[in-house]
């Protein structure tokens, strides 16, 4: 039998000591592959022997320099181990590396945890011995490598010397004034195959060496250029130069696309021993069309980096003409000729957000299918002394594939004779686009249909009119669409606003809809004639239309729709928009009132709406809950926040006690009895977070519950009345508050689902001060979840719908549950800002714990999971074009 056979028996049967001794024979033919010594990590960390492991995956990095997966996994086990300051090194090492997954979110959490404020406490594991089977030919394969460790470092020494002798001879003055071609070509190096005459990438991480007949480049500037075929939508080429031996000392570049190529001018510095291309990051198949590789002179880089910024190439010539150094400029030519790569948003249009004809043309046979497609009517609102936002929009109306619509030009002041004839000249080109001058007009010309709302230089997206039409087709009762946008600057697409679902207190606060919005030609009649004025701005007819509508009768499509221009306002700008925040302020306050709510509108921050709810002639009694088990110094640290710090007029405290059987526990609790608002409720058995809070709240004499936990911190007085004010309206269901860690880092903002196994805290680790994306940390909006560390609830929707899951979800994820119970039951969980509080919660929890507690964790993830599938899979707080794998809005890729 093969030791493969043998080492995969092995590890079936959970001996994963046992193969690693085994695989280990296989390291040792191959000392300087690091994949190899990935996987005899990988076998170890199984077996429970963490520090062997770490030694492997160390090993691993040493071999390549440039090895990121070997790194990630060095990483993480640091981070498991408790061994916080090494892995936030790794992992900022990791982030340098060109392919490198992205880790800005694990290097956050790591600065969070080491904050001095902050005390993390290293989680629970179980540490087996090193001790076992792999023992003595792990011994074996570090002796060896320390032999391999030590030439390796003499080698890189004589290197270096003969590079450095190299470097003090004549400059070839020919080379730097022309350059030439070098005999370059590449050669399989790994993770790559031949099939049918084509390259197939095996892992996401093919490479080819680069080898010379004769003499290769010498330090110095170097051209190359490639040529790749490929059905990839990102193709992003690095061309690496090896400094020191097993790529301990590298620089890379990455190739930038131009004319159908790639391209990329570099600075070779210090040795040059080695040079590989890594062709692309994806495993299948693809083709090299070009390859060539020149030593250029600096008059050629000079021309090349000209075409990038002139500026600083002009900037950089005159700092060498008047300090005459020459490493200077090159300095600066390198970093406008280093190509940056395509950023996270970029890749996800590429993936996402890219028509092919095909892709086109089977949505144009589904429109051809519709008994009637739907009509659209724009309503463009322009200003005649701003042509060219006009012309913008015009041109991105011909890009659309939906053909059923027409456009209006509106403007809300007289447009003089002269300006009427040049929006009429830019309609010249398509009848279906017509200058009326007012709304009133465009209005009553429209019989069915939906109508568009658009200000003058949005540019549509292409898809943009199919995809409103699509979803009036598919849901046939809605009413108003709105769909996701980005901004653009020139060309370049940026910042991108993926939203929620409709979300009136979000709205209210930020009016994050927009207003590119499809809008039902009856409903914006209606709303046009409760308007203040005949020719409203399209923030009021939205408004107005909006807010008097059932939430399912409004839409969202989670696709990106429009661009909208990056502006760059002025004071005077800034004043007019202070001045037109107030109105809207009003507008809104006046739309509320109509739809019925007593809610008053103040400035908050950022220039946002702040909601101010009417407080009760009575405010309701509350009962909060803290679970607890011993840790009397926290607990009373909780408590004594809890009264000094809560101006509430009414409210009493249950301290749940769940076996405490220090000493000091037991003394504290005499020390409650004194407290007539404090009482301590005993309830015994095994730890079931969920059974003490649902026994606590069915005894709990408040008519509003908050469920707290032992290691929260008050820290503002009116932290509950914010909670109560939201948790009393009546389509409210579980009401979270903003949790901090005590460095003032965020810690909870709000759940959403979907993100890791189940859910995720999205603004985890953001500054306290930081808005959080498209202002969710500043304004009260709808969330999926709220942590049941802090949540308020009326206590009636608790036990309407049954509390905490106390049979299946002891533990993990009873509060999610618990949320989605609530929204299944017709309620919407709200996450307000104003109630912010500290939550001692260990930054480094959970990275870490026991099989057991691991296979409950599974288990209950799995239950949650299968009962609530749709709504893990599309949360409709947190838009599907989200990352799923880190809390940190960014777009999926």
């Amino acid at each position: 039998m093969s030791i493969a056979h043998d080492i995969d028996k092995l590890r079936a049967e959970g001996r994963w000591l046992a193969a690693a001794a085994v695989y280990a024979t296989c390291v040792e033919t191959e000392m300087m592959s690091g994949p190899r010594w990935v996987q005899l990590a990988h076998m170890l960390k199984e077996g429970g022997a963490l520090t062997d492991a770490e030694y492997a995956y160390r090993t691993a990095t040493k071999v390549d320099g440039t090895d990121a997966d070997a790194r990630l996994h060095l990483a993480h086990l640091l981070k498991q181990q408790g061994k916080l300051s090494e892995a936030l090194s790794e992992f900022e090492a990791l982030a340098e590396l060109p392919q490198a997954t992205n880790v800005l979110q694990e290097i956050r959490g790591l600065q969070v945890a080491l904050h001095p404020d902050n005390c993390p406490i290293a989680a629970s594991f179980r540490l087996k011995s090193n001790d076992g089977p792999h023992r003595d030919a792990l011994q074996r394969l570090k002796e060896r490598q320390a032999e391999a460790e030590a030439e390796t470092a003499r080698l890189n020494e004589q290197l270096e010397e003969a590079a450095h002798v190299e470097k003090s001879g004549h400059p070839d003055l020919r080379r730097m004034a022309f350059g030439k071609l070098l005999d370059a070509r590449i050669v399989p190096k790994a993770n790559l195959v031949i099939e049918d005459n084509v390259f197939v990438a095996t892992t996401e991480n093919p490479q080819f060496d680069i080898l010379f007949d004769r003499k290769g480049p010498e330090s110095g500037w170097v051209e190359i250029e490639l040529g790749i075929d490929s059905d990839a939508p990102v193709v992003e080429p690095i061309f690496y130069v090896e400094h020191q031996l097993q790529w301990q000392q590298f620089s890379f570049w990455r190739l930038a696309p131009r004319n159908g190529r790639f391209h990329a001018v570099c600075l070779l510095k210090g040795p040059v021993f080695r040079l590989r291309l890594d062709p692309v990051q994806f495993s299948g198949a693809f083709k090299v069309t070009f390859f060539k590789m020149r030593q250029i002179g600096l008059a050629r880089a000079l021309r090349a980096a000209w075409r990038i910024d002139p500026a600083a190439v002009r900037g950089a010539l005159k700092n060498w003409h008047r300090l005459k150094n020459r490493e200077s400029i090159e300095a600066t030519l390198s970093q406008v000729l280093r190509y940056p790569g395509v950023d996270t948003y970029r890749r996800w249009i590429e993936r996402f957000d890219t028509f092919t004809s095909d892709q086109i043309a089977v949505r144009q046979r589904l429109v051809a299918r519709w008994p009637k497609p739907p009509m659209l009517t724009l309503l463009i609102a322009c200003d005649p002394d701003q042509m060219s936002d006009v012309s913008d929009t015009l041109a991105s109306l011909s890009t659309q594939f939906y053909a059923s619509w027409k456009a209006h030009l509106i403007s809300r002041r007289p447009v003089p004779p002269r300006k009427m004839l040049a929006l009429k000249d830019l309609c010249i080109r398509d009848d279906r686009i017509l200058v009326t001058g007012d709304l009133l007009s465009a209005v009553q010309e429209a019989n069915d249909g939906f109508f568009v709302t658009v200000v003058a230089g949005l540019r549509l997206a292409p898809s943009a009119l199919f995809m409103f039409a699509e979803r009036i087709v598919t849901n046939p009762g809605a009413e108003l669409i709105y769909g996701d946008e980005d901004h653009i600057s020139g060309e370049m697409r940026c910042l991108p606003l993926f939203k929620p679902n409709w979300d009136p207190d979000f709205q209210a606060s930020s009016d994050y809809i927009g207003s590119f919005v499809a809008i039902r030609h009856d409903r914006l009649r209606a709303s046009l004639d409760s308007c203040s004025t005949s020719s409203p701005d399209w923030f009021e007819l939205i408004a107005r239309s909006a807010f008097q509508l059932d939430a399912q009768r409004i839409q969202h499509v989670a696709s990106i729709l429009s661009h909208r221009p990056l502006s760059h306002r002025g004071p005077s700008a800034a004043g007019q928009a202070q001045s037109l925040r107030q109105q809207r302020r009003e507008i809104i306050g006046d739309v509320l009132r109509q739809a019925g709510s007593e809610v008053a509108l103040a400035e908050g921050a950022f220039g946002l709406n702040r909601l101010m709810w009417p407080e009760p002639s009575e405010w309701p009694h509350v009962t909060l809950v803290i679970p607890t088990r011993d840790h009397a110094t926290l607990l009373r640290k909780c408590i004594q926040s809890v009264l000094a710090m809560t101006s509430y007029p009414s409210f009493d405290i249950i301290v749940v006690d769940n076996e405490s059987v220090e000493t000091a526990t037991h003394r504290y609790f005499e020390e409650l009895k004194g407290l007539s608002n404090v009482a301590v409720l005993s309830v015994p058995g095994p730890f079931n977070f969920s059974k003490l809070n649902n026994v606590a709240i069915r005894a709990a004499r408040g008519d509003i519950v908050g469920l707290i936990n032992n290691d929260v911190l008050a820290i503002h007085k009116t932290w509950l009345k914010e909670m109560v004010l939201q948790a009393i309206r009546p389509e409210i269901g579980a009401v979270g508050a903003k949790l901090l860690y005590k460095s003032g880092h965020v810690q909870h903002a709000g759940i959403a689902c979907g993100i890791g196994l189940v859910a995720g805290h999205p603004h985890k680790f953001r500054d306290r001060d930081d808005p959080g994306e498209m202002h969710r940390l500043v304004t009260p909006h709808g969330v999926s979840a709220v942590t049941a560390a802090c949540l308020v609830v009326d206590k009636r929707k608790y036990l309407d719908v049954g509390g905490l899951d106390e049979d299946h979800l002891a533990v993990a994820f009873n509060d999610v549950d618990f949320c989605i119970k609530l929204t299944a039951a017709g309620y919407r969980n709200l996450f307000t800002p104003y109630a912010e509080l500290f939550h001692l919660e260990s930054i480094t929890r959970g990275l870490d714990t026991t099989p057991e507690k691991q296979k409950r964790y599974r288990a209950e993830a799995q239950i949650v999971l299968n009962r609530w599938p749709e709504i893990i899979k599309n949360d409709p707080y947190y838009n599907i074009n989200l990352t799923r794998e880190r809390e940190d809005y960014s777009p999926k890729l």
